[in-house]
């Protein structure tokens, strides 16, 4: 298994690939040869010709530059290739643990952190300093840059689980299991608002749905009932403020971006027969 990222601590950009792979191959006749250890030296420069040839087939590279870059140190040449501990085969957790960290997102919710008032967001890393980005327009800049393309595959299997074998796909018995279609709303409401809407604010007991309210006339009827028509509006997050000389590397203001034209709500240049 081959997995693409884009980043790194703190969502700052480093590509790199995670592969997970067997310590060895399967021969034809069925036997597996195992390698006991690998040279991650070799697999660097490896690694690095591989790239810079390619790189070279493709015309993105011209061929005196490939041949600077191979002169260089291999410790200083950009290229690094880690291996980590090999993981046997009845680990299971110790394995899911692996996966789940090989395909994780950019970013954890549980270190990310925004003040509304201010419209700042702080994020811890992992090894615990903290990145502060001025106004949350700028911290979803830089988070941009990690979506992957419209229907591009960041995770591809190999070997054994390629996807022409097929054995990845194989057909399982399906399962009958109750549908949880409010398990996932309610779990939602309960992290935005810290307010779990399943339990009684009375006497605290969970309390079973009888229909959704989704008509605008019905839920003011309930609002009003429940005396709740009339709660304080969400104040407005803080507008950002405008970028200092080195932080220019973000684009122009948000106001400089606007694509509604001028005077658009204004209804007396709109026709007679409008």
């Amino acid at each position: 298994m081959l997995a693409q990222q884009s980043f790194g601590d703190q969502i700052k950009v480093h590509p790199h690939y995670h592969v997970l792979t067997t310590t060895g191959l399967f021969l034809p006749d069925g036997s597996f040869y195992s390698v006991s250890d690998f040279d991650e030296a070799d697999l660097t420069a490896r690694l690095r010709q591989s790239v810079l040839s390619s790189l070279v087939r493709r015309n993105q590279l011209l061929p005196e530059n490939a041949a600077k870059m191979l002169s260089w140190p291999l410790e200083r040449s950009g290229f690094n290739v880690h291996v980590g501990p090999v993981v046997q085969g009845e680990d299971r957790e110790r394995l899911r643990g692996l996966i789940h960290y090989v395909m994780r997102a950019p970013l954890s919710l549980k270190r990310l952190d925004y003040d509304e008032a201010s419209g700042q967001v702080r994020y811890r890393g992992s090894h615990g300093d903290v990145k502060t980005w001025p106004h949350a327009i700028h911290f979803l800049a830089d988070l941009a840059q990690h979506i992957p393309k419209a229907r591009q595959q960041t995770v591809s299997y190999h070997g054994w689980f390629a996807n022409p074998t097929g054995h990845l796909s194989r057909r399982q018995e399906k399962v009958e299991k109750a549908p949880n279609r409010w398990g996932r709303w309610a779990a939602r409401v309960l992290r935005v608002w810290q307010v779990d809407p399943e339990l009684c604010p009375r006497c605290g007991k969970r309390m079973s749905r009888s229909r959704a309210v989704l008509e605008r006339l019905e839920l003011v009827r309930l609002l009003k009932a429940l005396g709740r028509f009339g709660y304080p509006p969400r104040p407005p997050p803080r507008p950002p403020e405008p970028l200092e000389p080195d932080m220019d590397h973000y684009g122009p203001a948000p106001d400089e971006c606007s694509q509604i034209p001028e005077h658009w709500d204004d209804t007396s240049q709109l026709p007679l027969d409008w």
